[in-house]
């Protein structure tokens, strides 16, 4: 199995833009096309709530009077934004960990079906485990929280660390052993979230080096794209308006109209905002795709890269070559028995002279070889008997055998 590299893992996504540039630039047409769509929906469908909602977050914000007026309006707009969000983040984090293990179909790995209905259910119920689960830990840590007051000064600070300690660790711990439940889920046609775990066994420690380096790149990543994005906004703002008080759309929209809100810094904004947003879904996903195809021997067998395994030696064949067989010759395997060496304990016992009556026994125990007119193949099937028949053989010789005073065997007796 390739051994896994957290500096590899973590740079995965950066190596796939460069091998499918093509395939990034459609992912993010498709980011730019929904930022837009979903911008121009709201903006038909509660425009005026978005503009209320707009003046609570930048005057009221502790206003708690206010907040709960706009508590219907934040429950529609929830109620219309998230399942459309949901959908559009399955299809796209399901094509970049298609496209990253190497899988094959659709345009730039797109596709609507079971594989994305299944990733929509990964998302809902890991929402509810960590929402549980968040709960409970934030229980525990409080009530251990609590014995810290009775505490003497010294004691506190080493308490605390180690109580913060704990904390990050309870979520960190867990959130990395059921990492690779998305590419599981992907790969195996399956809903995974605990299978994870045993994956992930005794491989903690380079997971969470891939991560870590995963989200500094992000980090770096989103920065110089936002960056880059303000200055090509501020000189598309001075070449319409020419003032940079056009700028503030691309933070914080007018959503009076549809024409105010598809303003030209908005719109340039959306599509330089685009291949950021794709690059950093590839850089995200890249680090625990590479693992499970480490960690499940995808990346030397199926999927892309593999390697077809070497074709065995011809010396290594176990079964015999095949064997003519004709009206006169023996079967192969007759034949095969017949020319097996015989022990020495098969050795052909001393002639014996025998009477008439005993002529039919004595001529089992003849030597066949003698016979005239028998194939030499069949006479050496008989006059060397299997192995595991040498002892029956011998024991029936000897009970046909008389004493030597009946004087050597007549040589002009006949054979049979």
């Amino acid at each position: 199995m390739t051994s896994f590299s957290a500096t590899d893992a973590a740079f995965s996504g950066f190596r796939f833009i460069g091998r499918r540039p093509g395939t990034v630039l459609v992912w993010a047409a498709v980011y730019a096309l929904y930022q837009l769509v979903l911008g121009g929906l709201l903006v038909t469908l509660m425009g005026d709530k978005l503009i209320q909602l707009q003046t609570l977050t930048e005057t009221n914000r502790t206003d708690p009077e206010a907040a709960l007026a706009m508590l219907p309006s934040v429950a529609l707009l929830l109620l219309i934004a998230l399942p459309l969000a949901l959908a559009f983040w399955s299809v796209m984090n399901t094509a970049a960990i298609r496209a990253l293990l190497g899988q094959r179909g659709g345009v730039a790995s797109l596709r609507l079906g079971r594989a994305e209905a299944r990733m929509a259910g990964l998302v809902l119920i890991w929402a509810a485990l960590s929402f549980g689960y968040a709960f409970l830990v934030i229980f525990l840590f409080a009530l251990a929280a609590a014995p810290a007051a009775n505490l003497i000064s010294a004691v506190k600070p080493i308490y605390y660390v180690a109580w913060t300690a704990a904390l990050i660790a309870a979520f960190v711990y867990p959130a990395v052993r059921l990492s690779l439940s998305t590419p599981m889920t992907v790969a195996e046609g399956r809903i995974r979230i605990f299978e994870s775990w045993g994956l992930t066994r005794g491989k903690f420690w380079p997971l969470l080096g891939a991560y870590f380096l995963c989200v500094v790149m992000l980090f770096v990543l989103v920065i110089v794209g936002m960056i880059l994005i303000a200055i090509v906004a501020a000189g598309a703002a001075l070449a319409t308006s020419g003032s940079l008080d056009a700028l503030s759309g691309m933070f914080s929209p007018d959503y009076s109209s549809l024409q105010a809100y598809f303003s030209p810094v908005r719109v340039i904004a959306a599509l330089l905002e685009a291949p950021v947003s794709a690059a950093a879904l590839v850089v995200a996903a890249g680090p625990s795709a590479e693992a499970y195809k480490i960690f499940s021997g995808l990346k030397n067998g199926a999927g892309e890269g593999a390697v077809e395994p070497a074709a065995e030696p011809a010396s290594y064949a176990m079964e015999p070559a095949p064997v003519a067989e004709t009206a006169d010759a023996e079967p192969w395997w007759k034949t095969a028995e017949a020319q097996a060496p015989a022990p020495e304990a098969a050795a052909e016992p001393e002639p014996v002279h025998e009477p008439e009556a005993a002529a039919a026994p004595h001529d089992e125990a003849e030597a066949p070889h003698e016979a005239q007119g028998e194939p030499a193949s069949h006479a050496e099937e008989i006059a060397a008997p299997a192995p595991e028949d040498h002892a029956g053989a011998v024991e029936a010789v000897e009970d046909h055998a008389v004493p030597d005073d009946h004087g050597p065997e007549d040589p002009h007796k006949p054979t049979h």
